[in-house]
């Protein structure tokens, strides 16, 4: 890790120094708790377990944000003045350098895809990368060999990353991440059968993100419902498993009911909700029978209506079918 300047023997004074600080500290981290940690740094700069990152060349290289709402400071030192997504993609202009205010606070100068120049956190902010997503359970290897497993957490389906734009080797590719508690974590690897590249799925996986997020059940709605309609269909399961867990607090105040129905025409639909614009997951043909297990009264266009709760196809509009309980 160095510092710039014109001056070769002060830049090897001042690498020295970083790296002997960056000994002290990795040293002493143990030591400290993880709440000691988080109060030690601003909004922005969440604790870090790895260790620092290799230094930046000074051409522009792409980069890829690994963590959600990171924020982006217009001069080294100042306050950060909006927020960068997971997976957005930034070019790394120049060298990392400390904060002059606080030495163990590390940034890199970057440009964003508006042209706006400025500075993130070099912990968030992975050089020599790509976004990338995985579309299914991941299990972490320490190398790019299968006896390198490590006994960490699998990172579930739908976990943003940053990928090695270097060559796949033995099968793996090389991932940079942050983990549910906001730690970084540097240089692992995972099979590269569970990365897609995609800007769909990527696109899903930041609007999943959102929506798990989100304190709204409107806007949770609506993120979820976007990231199904452009999803690959390896994601539409634990999308709509969100979905579903969503729904199933507003049918808290269902009615228990016990019948059956007869649809009225060909093309009914059922939907996850009970609401037109909620996800559709089935459609049926006229005369077709389905079992009633529930119903509720909800909004349709300008009035309220009985909504019906199949046994296994979701909610079907009253008007559309003949009840029989």
């Amino acid at each position: 890790m160095k510092c710039s300047s014109h001056n070769q023997c002060r830049n090897v004074i001042q690498r020295l120094s970083l790296l002997l600080f960056a000994a002290a500290w990795l040293i002493l981290l143990p030591a400290c708790s993880k709440e000691e940690a988080m109060d030690a740094v601003e909004e922005d700069e969440m604790a870090v377990d790895s260790p620092p990152m290799e230094e930046v060349s000074e051409t522009e290289i792409p980069a890829t944000i690994t963590i959600d709402g990171l924020w982006f400071r217009e001069s080294l030192g100042a306050k950060g003045t909006r927020q960068l997504e997971i997976g957005e993609v930034v070019h790394v202009t120049g060298e990392e350098m400390a904060d002059p205010s606080n030495p163990d606070r590390f940034y890199v100068p970057i440009r964003l895809s508006d042209g706006t120049e400025g500075w993130a956190s070099v912990w968030f902010t992975i050089p020599n990368t790509t976004p990338g997503v995985l579309t299914h359970d991941a299990k972490i290897y320490s190398e790019a060999k299968l006896t390198k497993l490590t006994t960490n957490p699998a990172l579930p389906a739908m976990t943003i990353v940053a990928v090695g734009m270097e060559e796949e080797v033995n099968g793996f590719v090389r991932i940079s991440y942050s983990t549910a508690e906001n730690y970084a974590k540097l240089d692992e690897y995972v099979k590269s059968e569970y990365v897609s590249r995609k800007t769909n799925d990527i696109l899903a996986a930041q609007l999943y993100t959102l929506a798990m997020n989100s304190e709204e059940a409107n806007q949770r709605d609506e993120f979820l419902k976007s990231a199904a309609e452009i999803s690959d269909t390896v994601f539409r399961s634990a999308i709509l498993e969100a979905e579903a867990a969503s729904a199933s607090e507003e049918a808290s105040e269902m009615e228990s009911v016990s019948g059956k129905a007869v649809i009225r025409e060909t093309g009914v639909k059922a939907y996850l909700k009970p609401d037109v614009d909620s996800t559709v997951l089935m459609s049926f043909e006229v005369d077709e029978v389905v079992n009633i297990v529930g119903r509720t009264m909800a909004k349709h266009g300008e009035t309220e209506d009985w909504w019906y709760l199949t046994d296994e196809d979701g909610w079907i509009l009253g008007s559309d079918i003949d009840v029989d309980l």
